[in-house]
């Protein structure tokens, strides 16, 4: 951790000598300059580019409390630096969930946007297509499909805390593009 500075938030590693964080500050980097092309290029599993964009989308400023999110990396003597500006907010359309091949809920160009904000009460990852249910404060419960690579990561740490889930609607079938904890 670097010292604080106003309205950012910085971290430092000292002499890493794994290829893993240069590989995150890569692709992090990539989200930074909006290259929607290199990160699936480097990142081709589904469900491990659908886990990394969710998890990059929950460190990224949040344009109001944190304008920056610095990482520092020194070795012997050069230093990389990464200042993540963009909010998840500013990368959403540019960078969703990659769909399964197989997901049949979804035919492009017919899907809607819709969001849905309520608790987070139902999981279930034991059928073929992974799905939640977001239960608002007046109305029915809805379900939403949860693409592969998302629901460990991303949803169970939302278990039971109110949130806001963006979506493809298609028909009576809600597929998830972003689910975040709504700020109390």
């Amino acid at each position: 951790m670097g010292l604080p500075r106003a309205a950012s938030y910085e971290v430092s590693f000292d002499d890493p000598s794994e290829h893993l964080v240069d590989e995150l500050l890569d692709c992090l980097n990539f989200i930074e300059q909006g290259d929607q092309a290199s990160l699936p290029e480097r990142i081709t599993d589904p469900a491990y580019y659908n886990n990394f964009i969710a998890l990059a989308k929950s460190i990224l400023p949040d344009g109001e409390r944190v304008k920056t999110v610095g990482f520092t990396v020194q070795r012997g003597g050069s230093v990389r630096e990464l200042a993540l500006r963009h909010t998840a907010s500013d990368i959403r359309e540019e960078f969703s969930p990659v769909l399964a091949p197989g997901t049949r809920r979804v035919i492009h160009g017919k899907e809607k946007s819709i969001e849905v904000s309520g608790q987070l009460k139902l999981a279930d990852s034991v059928h073929e297509n992974n799905r939640i249910q977001i239960v608002p404060e007046k109305g029915p419960a809805v379900t939403i499909y949860v693409p592969e690579g998302m629901m460990t990561d991303i949803v169970k740490p939302l278990w039971d805390e109110w949130v806001t889930v963006e979506g493809l609607k298609m028909g009576r079938t809600v597929t998830l593009l972003n689910i975040y904890k709504q700020r109390t």
